[in-house]
Formats: C-alpha cells, structure tokens, sequence
C-alpha cells in the first residue's frame, strides 16, 4: 500500500504541474473541438485515464510504470513551455484566469511565481497576497497557499532590500503542517538560497531545520546541507530544488 501510495502522489504532483505550466492553452467553451488535436494535455488526459484503470485493477507495476511515463510526458511539455519565458506564460495564465475564474484558486499562486520571475514584482506582490487569503484556518490547501504565497512575498522583499521582512516570510512559508507533495518533492529553496547569499546563514540553518517536519523523504540532504552550513561552508541549495510550485 506505501509503495501504491508513493506512486499516487507523484501522478498528482505531476499532473498538477503540468496543469499549471499549460493553463493558457486549456480551451474555454466554444473551443473544445479545435482544440482537441492541438492541446498536449490530451496525451496526459490519456495517461490519467489508463492510470486510473491500473489503480481501479490494483496493478501496483502497472500504475507506476504510468506514473514514470506521464512524469516524463510533463517533463517534456513543461520544458516545451518554458522556452517561452516567464512572461509569455504568465500572460497566458492571466488570460485562462480571466476566462475560467473557476480555475483562480488553483493557479493564482503560479501566477504569483511566474510574476516573480519575469520581474513584475508588483503583479508578484499582488498574486502572492491573494494567495495568503485563500490559505484561511482549515481553508483547502492551507498548508500549500501558505507556503507559496510566503515564498514569492520573500522573493520581492528581496528585491526592495528588505532583507528582514524576506526572512520573516521564509519562515513564515512553513508554519503549517506539509502536505503530499511537498513530504514527496520538498520546498523550493529559491528564497532560501539567496538569503544564504547574503549572510542570512542562522535563517536558512532554523528554516531547514524546520523542513525536517514538512519533508521527510529529504533527511539526507537536509542533514547534509546543515552540516556545511555548521561547518561555515556554503552548499547550492538549488541544486535539489524543484523549479516550480
């Protein structure tokens, strides 16, 4: 069951990232039909499908073979996406948004990334605090809003110079308890990592002590990472670190 389990959380993340990083091209009503042999989320769609049979037949190798294959299907498409840029996507999500407000509390937090990264850091600011007000006591993914949108705040306090008010965030990212995805992939150490950069070493060490409780598969590399840190050495935290929310 852990091993079924394990595999099950993988194609969630998986989907859920590929998802985001193709959220402009989701057709809206009216452009199903064009959109069909176009869209490359319908390659994952039949992955999923399939996925869901093996799971419903209990074939454990089954499911995780397709686990593998819709990993590396999003891998590709993500890598297709971000040849883009960061702009050329987020002005592509923004468009999606705007037609499909359903989809909002699902992505307004990639926004807030992809804002970030193209160097809007007003829009970012924006994003990220809309995505603190969906993370309310016991909301759904509270855990997950608040991380991220606490994680794009410390990016863009960086760029104003507040290097105080981006530690306070950093920590603030991972108040709450973790959720399967991050116990699974860990945090993006972004942030961290330019903290890091810039002396905040005591931050980083209690910040990644803290990520023992939310990250469970990445005790190795924590601990490892905490003993160069102790050590006055400096390890590339971004190195392990998925790009993406």
């Amino acid at each position: 069951m852990r091993r079924l389990r394990v595999v099950l959380i993988k194609a969630i993340f998986a989907l859920t990232i590929g998802a985001a990083m193709l959220i402009g091209q989701v057709p809206t009503a009216g452009r199903v039909d064009q959109a069909v042999s176009s869209n490359p989320l319908e390659g994952l769609k039949t992955k999923a499908s399939q996925l869901q049979a093996a799971i419903e037949a209990g074939d454990v190798d089954r499911t995780s073979n397709l686990v593998d294959e819709l990993q590396l299907a999003v891998y590709e498409i993500r890598k297709n996406s971000l040849r883009e840029g960061p702009r050329q996507s987020l002005t592509k999500l923004e468009k999606a948004l705007a037609e499909q407000p359903k989809l909002r509390p699902m992505f307004v937090h990639y926004a807030a990334f992809l804002a970030e990264m193209s160097g809007d850091f007003v829009s970012a600011k924006r994003y990220a605090n809309e995505t603190l007000g969906l993370a309310s006591k016991g909301a759904k993914d509270e855990a997950k809003n608040t991380y991220y949108g606490n994680h794009v705040l410390g990016l863009v306090a960086l760029h104003d110079g507040d290097t105080g008010a981006a530690r306070y965030y950093l920590l603030a990212s991972i108040d709450n308890a973790g959720w399967p995805g991050m116990d699974e992939f860990g945090p993006n150490l972004t942030l961290a990592q330019r903290l890091l950069e810039r002396g905040e070493r005591e931050a980083v060490i209690e910040y990644l002590e803290r990520c023992k409780k939310i990250w469970s598969r990445g005790g190795e590399k924590l601990k490892q990472w905490l003993a160069i840190l102790r050590a006055g050495s400096t390890p590339d935290l971004t190195r392990s670190s998925f790009s993406i929310p």
